[in-house]
């Protein structure tokens, strides 16, 4: 068995959380893992991870990069994603309901039938999203740039939608 060292998890994480997404990203190989001394939770980095079908319920995943990652099934009802960086990453069916996604930076992601009824996207980068057959019902989306979103069919009942 191979040892990976990966970058340090974030400590706001409960250790079976962390464990878990150290695991995933290693792809199986046996993991060390440390949060040194004076680590942020803004310096999380799981970029390009694959975590598909993680259970991340009401994980606080603050500012954490997870640009490019793969969280195809992913399940992350009432997760703290304010500010996180997801560009280009895979998020097609994940349960974003009632998910604090404030701020994140979904640039290019691919967000095509995912379940974020009363999830929080207010001045969210929408940008270039694929979001077709996603349910947003009662979602809050003001402020949020949804500039040159491909959405096909969308389920908007009772969200807030930015001003025109």
């Amino acid at each position: 068995m191979t040892t990976t060292d990966l970058k340090p998890i974030p400590y706001y994480l409960p250790a079976w959380q962390a464990g878990h997404i150290a695991w995933l990203a290693s792809q199986g190989h046996e993991v060390r893992y440390a949060v040194p001394e004076g680590t942020e939770p803004k310096r999380a980095d799981l970029r390009n991870a694959k975590l598909s079908k993680t259970c991340l319920a009401g994980a606080d995943l603050r500012y954490i990069d997870m640009s490019g990652a793969d969280l195809l099934w992913a399940n992350m009802p009432d997760a703290d994603l304010t500010g996180a960086i997801l560009t280009g990453a895979d998020l097609r069916n994940v349960d974003f309901i009632r998910a604090r996604l404030t701020g994140a930076n979904l640039r290019g992601a691919n967000l095509a039938c995912i379940e974020a009824m009363n999830a929080d996207l207010r001045g969210a980068d929408l940008t270039g999203c694929i979001m077709r057959d996603a349910d947003l019902r009662s979602a809050d989306l003001r402020n949020a740039d949804m500039r040159y979103i491909d959405t096909g069919t969308v389920k908007l009942r009772g969200a807030k939608l930015p001003e025109a």
